[in-house]
Formats: structure tokens, C-alpha cells, sequence
């Protein structure tokens, strides 16, 4: 399990066991340097929290440097680490996996709720919903290969659009028919991705690979949502293919049109 520590009074992490040990040896950790861990009741110093990894050691990707001195008392461990004065107590909340104080946090099924979480926790669960510290977004190539199987279905559409403006118009006023094809083709095709989206967050290629549009918060979208994000894709065609690439390299899995409503794609469990 991995461990946060206190440095310049800010919070750094996660490492190691061995790269903890290696920072004591370095000199930038020591007994007094506040750490904490997944089921460490709040921020504790290294000499009391885990006494073994200030023995010696083989460092583990850091230089060596003589082994810190002795303990510190309690006031200088406060001087020199303020952080843990002017923090309260801390530990991570199992839904924003943000750091809250302890007094604030509740434990809901199993989890740490912190106050500014507790009424969506709750929400969801009475809902049966994924938390969303659970999603598991969806990846640049599961997605192209949703919106592949959209272009067959959005091709058939606008087929069938061409074929009745044709017959409608006849040839005597091509030109027109073809402005008017590619028009309610582009209709069609915002109204595809409206409507399926809204309605349960998925069009026909997302519910065939098992993905879904969500809000940032894990939420289903409305339709004005859905509207947005239709339109937000128009944008991203414009970048030449560079606002889908993006999917591929944000750490959420985000498109330029995702970013530009604050949504995501997220697999269905």
C-alpha cells in the first residue's frame, strides 16, 4: 500500500515502502515527517507510524546520504513541520478521492464519505448507480469503433433521406436535391446522437461495445446535455481529427467535445 508524506508543507506521494525508506536515507524524510496511508486513521509522524522503514537500507532509485539524526522532540517536529499544524487530521474520501478532514468524513457500506459527498453517495445508492471513483472510461479505440458502427447506421439514414428527396424532386432540380439531401442528413444525424444520448446515454455503436455518456459526476445527461455535446463534436471534426485524438492521450479518456461540455465516456458495468 502506498504512502502520502508532508514535504514544504504540502502533500507529496504516493511512494513506496522502499522509496519512503530511500527518502529517510536522503534526508528528506525523517521520524518527524508526517505520513499516511488507506486505513491510517488521519496524518501520523514516520517514527510512529512505521518505525521499520527508518532502519538502514538499500535505497531504491535515490542516492545514499548518512541516516537522519535522532528523533526530534514533539515541538521541534512541530516546528519543522507545520503542515501537520495547520492541517487538521486528513484522509482520503472514497468517492472525490480527495483528502478531507477526518471530523468531516463519515463510513457509508464500507467507504469514506466526506460532508460535500455524502448527499450524491446516497443519491446513488439508492438508485443502484455507480459511485464515480468507480467508472472505468473508455479508451480511443473502443470509441472509434462505436462511432464506426453509428456512421453504418447514419449511412443507411441518409441513404434512405437521398432516395426520397430524389423521387420527391426528380432531376430536374438535382442541385436543390442535393443541398437539401446533405442538409436533412446533417438534421438526421444530430438528432441520431440528441436522442439517444439523452435518453439513456448511449447511441446504438455505444450500447453494442457497452460505453456510455455520462456527466463529470457520473449523472445521466439530459437533453439539452446531449444537444450540446452533439453539437461540441461538430467542433472537434473541425480540428481535423485532432479533438477525437485527444481521447487518447487525457487521463480521463476525454475528447475536445467531452472537455468543451464536461463529459464522459465511461464503460457500463
Amino acid at each position: 500500500m502506498d504512502w502520502f508524506y508532508a514535504e514544504n508543507n504540502q502533500q507529496a506521494g504516493p511512494v513506496s515502502d522502499e522509496q519512503l525508506r530511500s527518502l529517510v536515507q536522503v534526508g528528506r524524510a525523517g521520524p518527524a515527517t508526517l505520513v499516511w496511508r488507506a486505513g491510517q486513521d488521519g496524518w501520523k509522524p514516520l517514527g510512529e507510524a512505521a518505525p521499520s522503514l527508518l532502519a538502514a537500507g538499500e535505497p531504491s532509485g535515490l542516492a545514499m546520504a548518512p541516516a537522519p539524526a535522532a528523533a526530534p522532540s514533539p515541538e521541534e517536529a512541530a516546528a519543522a513541520n507545520p503542515f501537520g499544524e495547520l492541517l487538521p487530521p486528513t484522509a482520503l474520501c472514497d468517492v472525490c478521492n480527495r483528502f478531507k478532514p477526518v471530523d468531516e468524513q463519515i463510513t457509508l457500506d464500507g467507504r469514506r464519505v466526506c460532508a460535500e459527498c455524502k448527499p450524491l453517495y446516497l443519491q446513488r445508492l439508492r438508485q443502484g448507480q455507480e459511485m464515480p471513483g468507480e467508472q472505468r472510461f473508455a479508451g480511443f479505440w473502443v470509441r472509434v469503433a462505436a462511432t464506426l458502427l453509428d456512421q453504418v447506421a447514419l449511412y443507411i439514414i441518409s441513404t434512405v433521406i437521398s432516395l426520397v428527396v430524389m423521387l420527391f424532386f426528380g432531376r430536374s432540380t438535382s442541385y436543390i436535391g442535393i443541398i437539401l439531401s446533405a442538409l436533412l442528413g446533417m438534421a438526421a444525424s444530430l438528432a441520431y446522437t440528441t436522442l439517444f444520448l439523452g435518453w439513456r446515454g448511449q447511441t446504438p455503436g455505444k450500447m453494442a461495445l457497452g460505453i456510455r455518456v455520462v456527466n463529470a459526476d457520473g449523472t445521466s445527461l439530459t437533453y439539452g446535455r446531449a444537444l450540446l455535446r452533439s453539437l461540441a463534436t461538430i467542433v472537434s471534426g473541425l480540428t481535423l481529427g485532432i479533438g477525437y485524438i485527444l481521447a487518447g492521450t487525457d487521463t480521463e479518456k476525454r475528447a475536445l467535445h467531452d472537455m468543451m461540455v464536461n463529459t464522459r465516456v465511461v464503460f457500463v458495468r
